[in-house]
């Protein structure tokens, strides 16, 4: 590769990409939002702002119900209620009380287990299991618990799971600036420009669009080659 750019006024490659891996400049850090953070780098640690459930809850549609028996097989229990997702009751569940919940409610206090509504009618071999299809305070994380690390880049997965976990904003290194110099009087730099001899410019548009995939500034710079000498 010691050959390519070796022609008059060009370093070549090798010693380019020597350049590049030896003289690195550490970028600026900004706090941004996280809908500005999209394939940017994260400058500090994240940690969780809340608990994730921040409340125990259903994990499926079906009855919330307090029972003290192993066995609930033909066993029946009172409705007292019904609770949906966003809402609550402040109903205290008894021994032998059921309340209708869907996904994502909040389990009344005194729930010791959840039925699932395709198996309120048992069958002679299904059974309920203690605690079973409730999501408890916490279980997936813990306010507190780091979620992110320096360096990190920040994707479409992990701005959603920052912003489920109550971050607004975050610290992130500012994106890098680039030039591309596009070299030769045969480039034409818009129809116009456009003569007998001449192309239109492929890789100016083609690098701009790989840097931007990069979350990369660019800035293209058209440059007529210099009359021999």
């Amino acid at each position: 590769m010691s050959g390519c750019g070796a022609e008059k006024g060009l370093i070549s490659i090798d010693e380019a990409l020597s350049l590049i891996q030896t003289m690195p400049k550490a970028l600026s850090t900004e706090s941004l939002t996280l809908a500005g953070c999209l394939n940017l780098y994260l400058a500090n640690e994240v940690y969780s702002a809340v608990n994730l459930p921040s409340f125990s809850q259903s994990a499926v549609d079906g009855y919330a119900i307090h029972s003290s028996l192993e066995n609930m097989q033909d066993t029946i229990f009172e409705v007292v209620g019904e609770i949906k997702a966003g809402s609550e009751s402040n109903h205290q569940l008894a021994d032998g009380q059921a309340i209708r919940i869907f996904t994502g409610g909040k389990v009344p206090d005194g729930t010791t287990h959840v039925a699932r509504q395709e198996i309120v009618k048992l069958e002679a071999d299904q059974k309920i299991k203690l605690v079973a299809d409730i999501r408890f305070t916490g279980e997936e994380v813990q306010q507190g618990q780091q979620l992110a690390d320096i360096g990190q880049k920040i994707n479409i997965g992990a701005l959603a799971a920052l912003s489920m976990a109550g971050i607004q904003t975050i610290d992130v290194f500012r994106s890098p600036k680039v030039a591309v110099v596009i070299t030769g009087d045969e480039v034409a730099e818009s129809p116009e420009d456009l003569q007998v001899g001449k192309v239109f410019d492929a890789n100016g548009p083609l690098l701009k669009a790989w840097f931007k995939d990069y979350g990369i500034e660019v800035e293209i710079l058209h440059i007529a080659d210099e009359a021999e000498q």
